[in-house]
């Protein structure tokens, strides 16, 4: 059990570090090729097609993840229902992006926008979760490490001939297409499009509540970037953004040791709890410890990181990625008590702790942002979290007899 985890740690953690590595120096070139308001342009359209892709998804990859740990996708049938429903998602959020981006949007670059609406059509073929379910990692580290090495490649390549932001788009849609080509070269299954319409009815039915959380969980992430968007200005997003990236990039190790464990927490469900308990613990310790560790750091060390990845243009993202550093903590806590009731089947008490962290999301972020701008985001986003966190605590005191480990 522990040897498979290990494992998983270490396929998954040498391709998130690798890849983010070769991503953080491709990051480093479009931030000295582009402008702050370039910059900001980008990540507030990267913020908005973010929940596009998740109804192209709603929860699938969670779902897939889970039913293939418990193999149940021998025949391949079940893979065929998945990625089958996801395209048609897909085709109706593409539909619904670009009516958006062309009946809606204001002040922002349509075409950049039409650009990265292509991720929606190719978010079906990337079939990464299949492979992670079943623990071969190993095929997710090298689709990772050739989308990175590839990105970055490009990304020099072309902005080396033009400094344009519509090469970042394009550069991303041929790396996704390649790591997307490489899955289907291994997958040892045939896909068919699935017409079954009562069984693609069941996979919705069971990851409607997935998809809401993680669409919730997105609000409080992103909305914030689109309110400034739209209340201040492209350099305001540039500014935060870069305190944002940084705050992800830390919380990515947090997110490893979980897809570590995710495959093994989902075995919970067949019972023998006792059996399962010191996995739980284990992940517990780990993460605790981690988040901890991470937050404590990045706060001491913060004018240090925004001035060797972005250079002092930046040194106004110093202050927010002092809020974001003690949000990671809570992050961390979160994710140790929240996302192993997705893996135990228990999205619907899920999500009720969710949906009061993203309305209070929503709230402070138009509480705060018109006099605060993007300091003020930050501190929603922090409070938003300690919310979360209360609700978690709530859920673990009164609903001890629906959760496993008790």
């Amino acid at each position: 059990m522990f040897n498979n985890i290990n494992k998983n740690i270490i396929y998954l953690f040498l391709s998130e570090f690798i890849s983010r590595f070769i991503n953080f120096l491709a990051l480093i070139i479009v931030l000295r090729r582009l402008s702050i308001d370039e910059f900001g342009e980008i990540n507030f359209t990267l913020s908005v097609i973010s929940f596009f892709l998740l109804f192209s998804n709603f929860g699938l990859d969670v779902y897939g993840i889970r039913e293939t740990s418990k193999g149940q996708s021998n025949s391949g049938g079940l893979i065929s229902d998945i990625i089958s429903l996801k395209i048609i998602l897909s085709i109706l959020s593409f539909t619904l992006y670009l009516v958006y981006t062309f009946l809606l949007v204001k002040g922002q670059d349509k075409l950049l926008m039409s650009l990265y609406s292509f991720l929606i059509i190719l978010s079906p073929a990337n079939i990464y979760w299949y492979y992670q379910g079943k623990d071969k990692m190993r095929h997710i580290f090298v689709a990772r490490i050739i989308e990175s090495i590839l990105y970055l490649l490009l990304v020099y390549l072309f902005l080396s001939i033009s400094k344009n932001k519509l090469y970042i788009p394009l550069a991303v849609i041929i790396c996704q297409i390649t790591s997307c080509a490489y899955y289907y070269v291994k997958y040892e299954n045939k896909f068919r499009f699935s017409y079954k319409f009562e069984s693609l009815k069941m996979i919705f039915n069971d990851t409607k509540y997935i998809g809401l959380s993680t669409f919730l969980i997105l609000i409080y992430y992103n909305f914030d970037i689109i309110l400034l968007g739209y209340l201040k200005s492209n350099e305001v997003v540039g500014v935060y953004s870069a305190a944002v990236k940084i705050f992800l990039m830390c919380i990515m190790p947090l997110n490893l040791i979980l897809s570590a464990f995710f495959p093994e927490l989902s075995k919970m469900l067949k019972g023998n709890y006792e059996t399962w308990k010191p996995v739980y613990r284990r992940f517990v310790k780990i993460m605790l410890i981690l988040s901890f560790t991470i937050s404590f750091i990045v706060y001491l060390f913060a004018d240090i990181l925004i001035s060797i990845v972005y250079s002092n243009k930046y040194s106004a993202s110093v202050y927010p990625l002092k809020i974001y550093s003690v949000t990671i903590f809570f992050v961390g806590v979160n994710i140790m008590l929240g996302n192993p009731l997705i893996a135990w089947g228990l999205q619907k008490i899920y999500i009720v702790v969710i949906f009061f962290g993203a309305f209070m999301s929503i709230l402070l972020n138009i509480l705060l942002i018109p006099e605060y701008s993007y300091i003020g985001s930050a501190y929603a986003t922090l409070l938003s979290e300690s919310v979360v966190l209360l609700g978690f605590i709530i859920l673990y005191i009164f609903k001890r007899k629906l959760i496993p480990l008790f």
